[in-house]
């Protein structure tokens, strides 16, 4: 689909570049033509007008005759030509009486007559009650620049179509980046949700199967309730995380913004993690964990620590320590969980936060998981305005640290929520 999407875009910017080259073309042309045009008149009206009446008035009407300009000089009345120039006898220029009767009236009259395919720009001006002046000059010079800019036009466009078709199909793939990068998502989205939803789905399936095939025990169909009670869960908590990513590549979560205290925050969670750090006899060293008025969703940024804290447990080995912080650093707070781990690289580690990607020591240690926590811990914190880091350091501590900008103080806070 892609692929076809960008031909026939390339198409259309392909049409319009060449259309728009063409009426640049046309407005070069008619610019052109026009500007000519304009000096042509002004010399014929102003200077060969003024040099005409000049020798018209202050010499013999037949000294006309002896002038061998190029341009075709004659005087006229009513009954047509009375003297002309030498140049004038190879060209007939036709006699209007219209335009004559016009110019006698005082006006000046620009006419253009053809002669042996030679187009000439005619200017008809008055002298006397009696006499009206003309003069013929060709457009020689005009013809020879459509000529030239004909054989420039052609001798450029295929180069200009060839130009055209690049640029065409440069801004069909620059506008078609986050386009792809979109269906990419979608792709990898669907194939992933549909594999992470098969395991579930065919392990509650199977038992469902075994257990309708002889007739059991009370405890049998118990333990077979509850397998399908935890697949059913693990399938509702995979649906949830879905639908919050479902579009996190391409906008930012709704907020509810309230105030609380990022400590308060993180006091409710360990409480409710202090069962599985005892399970593993882990530490967990939170003493720089300082006051943090922040206005934000606290039921996300709730998610969030959540998150990090079950992402901490899981992957410190048992017997090791678990170091939380939460402080101010410049205008913003710093939210950190230090915990050591299974060898990984900083590589790795870096793409953890991608949806469905799991590090090699999760595989390697049988640790379940989907891969989607750390990526809803991203997503949840960029539309806070936030920004994520992850470090691995030489003695193998994993690192993640969390900033959330300081985007009001108390006062502040309460007004704007009042």
């Amino acid at each position: 689909m892609i692929p076809a999407t960008k031909k026939h875009l390339t198409l259309i910017f392909f049409s319009i570049i060449i259309a728009f080259n063409i009426l640049l073309l046309c407005i070069s042309y008619f610019s052109m033509y026009q500007s000519i045009m304009r000096s042509m008149k002004y010399h014929l009206s102003v200077d060969d007008k003024k040099e005409f009446k000049a020798k018209f008035f202050f010499s013999d009407i037949d000294s006309f005759q002896g002038i061998t300009d190029d341009e075709i000089i004659h005087i006229l009345d009513k009954d047509g030509v009375i003297v002309s120039t030498f140049f004038s006898k190879n060209y007939a220029i036709e006699f209007s009486q219209e335009n004559f009767q016009r110019a006698l009236d005082g006006e000046e009259i620009f006419d253009f007559q053809e002669i042996d395919g030679i187009e000439f720009l005619v200017f008809y001006f008055p002298l006397t009650k009696q006499y009206v002046g003309r003069i013929a000059e060709p457009l020689i010079q005009l013809m020879e620049y459509e000529r030239n800019f004909v054989i420039f036009t052609v001798i450029l466009f295929p180069g200009v179509l060839l130009l055209s078709f690049f640029i065409s199909r440069y801004l069909v793939n620059q506008a078609m980046i986050p386009i792809t990068e979109a269906f990419r998502f979608q792709e990898n989205f669907s194939s992933n949700v549909s594999h992470e939803l098969q395991t579930p789905l065919a392990s509650l399936k199977g038992n469902l199967e075994v257990a309708l095939r002889n007739p059991r025990k009370v405890e049998e169909y118990r333990e077979v309730i509850r397998l399908g009670l935890k697949e059913t869960n693990r399938i509702i908590a995979l649906s949830q995380d879905l639908y919050l990513l479902a579009s996190s590549s391409f906008k930012s979560l709704s907020l509810f913004h309230e105030e609380v205290d990022l400590k308060d925050l993180f006091e409710d969670i360990k409480l409710n993690f202090l069962h599985k750090i005892e399970a593993k006899q882990m530490s967990l060293k939170d003493h720089e964990i300082h006051s943090a008025p922040c206005l934000c969703d606290a039921v996300l940024i709730q998610r969030t620590l959540e998150n990090l804290m079950d992402n901490a447990i899981k992957y410190c080995p048992e017997k090791g320590e678990i170091t939380v912080s939460i402080k101010r650093h410049k205008d913003e707070w710093q939210i950190r969980f230090d915990n050591p781990c299974e060898i990984i690289s900083q590589i790795e580690a870096n793409k953890l936060t991608n949806p469905f990607v799991r590090g090699s020591n999760a595989e390697a240690s049988e640790v379940e998981g989907k891969g989607l926590g750390l990526n809803i811990v991203k997503y949840i914190v960029r539309s806070h305005k936030g920004s994520v880091k992850i470090n691995i350091s030489e003695d193998h501590i994993f690192s993640i640290m969390i900033l959330l900008p300081i985007m009001s103080n108390s006062k502040k806070s309460k007004n704007e929520l009042t």
